[in-house]
């Protein structure tokens, strides 16, 4: 029981017994009627406070809604002022089209330069393999030749023709070693301009990623005035980024295509001085064995 409630009951009762003592009357009505003014003072005071806290808990529901969380334009741009709905819409289509025109220009880069570096590889891998099959040719050539006078041999001295054959056999494999050599001489050239294209293409990818972080740093943001300027300031930024990477990937493939040239170059003529120096080796041994054959000819025919 609450206190003024039972001093009030209390208080009842003594002036009920007491009546007759008008002194005793007069101070329990004063008693009665503090207590009472006290203790409603205080619940008024308690249901103001809670009024108060009810106050403060939906001001700090709302405190997020007027403060929002920062996004990555207010670190890049400053505070503006909010533009129109119309111009928000512009806003949006200029940074559309200015993004539309920029992934147009990657994808044009990008299929530049694998297109070209697929075209200087098939064309390096054909010149080789064209002549590497002349020069199977021209080795299977020899060795038709020296096989036909070898046979001829045979019919006519089968111990002098064995004896000969080691020796045939020791050209061929010399002339097929030199050129194998030669191949080998070729391919760290080939592996040079394959690592020269294959870094081509990583530095380019790289760059244009580079390119590309620079569009979404505005680009949260349209409805601002300043958000645009940054967003095309970005935007040419990036595009002047794209332009080097095109202008360093065209140097680069020129390079690249001078280089295979000169590794061709190098390798033909390397080919052409084997194949001169075989050539003349061949001819002197093919006119020894016709010598040899006219000779063991004579000899059975004076038999």
């Amino acid at each position: 029981m609450l206190p003024y409630k039972f001093y009030v009951s209390t208080t009842g009762r003594i002036l009920n017994d007491a009546s007759k003592f008008s002194p005793y009357l007069y101070y329990m009505k004063f008693l009665s009627k503090r207590l009472v003014s006290k203790e409603n003072s205080k619940s008024e005071c308690n249901i103001k406070d809670q009024s108060k806290q009810d106050d403060t808990c939906k001001q700090n529901a709302k405190a997020p809604m007027r403060y929002p969380k920062k996004t990555p334009f207010h670190f890049c741009c400053p505070k503006s002022n909010a533009l129109s709905e119309s111009n928000i819409k512009t806003l949006a289509s200029e940074c559309n089209e200015a993004c539309k025109r920029m992934k147009n220009q990657i994808e044009s880069i990008t299929k530049f330069v694998n297109k070209e570096k697929q075209i200087i590889i098939e064309s390096l891998k054909k010149e080789i393999s064209v002549d590497k099959t002349d020069v199977s040719q021209w080795v299977k050539s020899i060795s038709d030749c020296l096989d036909r006078r070898l046979q001829r041999l045979m019919l006519l001295d089968p111990a002098f023709a064995s004896e000969t054959r080691i020796v045939v056999l020791r050209f061929k494999d010399h002339a097929r070693n030199t050129f194998i050599a030669l191949y080998c001489d070729l391919m760290p050239g080939v592996r040079r301009i394959e690592s020269i294209l294959e870094e081509l293409q990583n530095e380019t990818s790289q760059c244009i990623e580079k390119a590309t972080a620079l569009i979404p740093l505005c680009y949260c943001d349209n409805s601002s005035l300043i958000s645009k300027k940054c967003f095309l300031k970005n935007t040419e930024e990036a595009k002047k980024i794209l332009e080097q990477t095109m202008r360093e990937a065209q140097t680069k493939l020129n390079e690249v295509e001078r280089l295979r040239k000169n590794v061709l170059k190098c390798h033909r003529e390397a080919m052409k001085e084997a194949t001169n120096e075989h050539s003349s080796e061949m001819q002197a041994f093919s006119k020894y064995l016709d010598d040899c054959i006219t000779a063991l000819k004579k000899i059975k025919k004076k038999r």
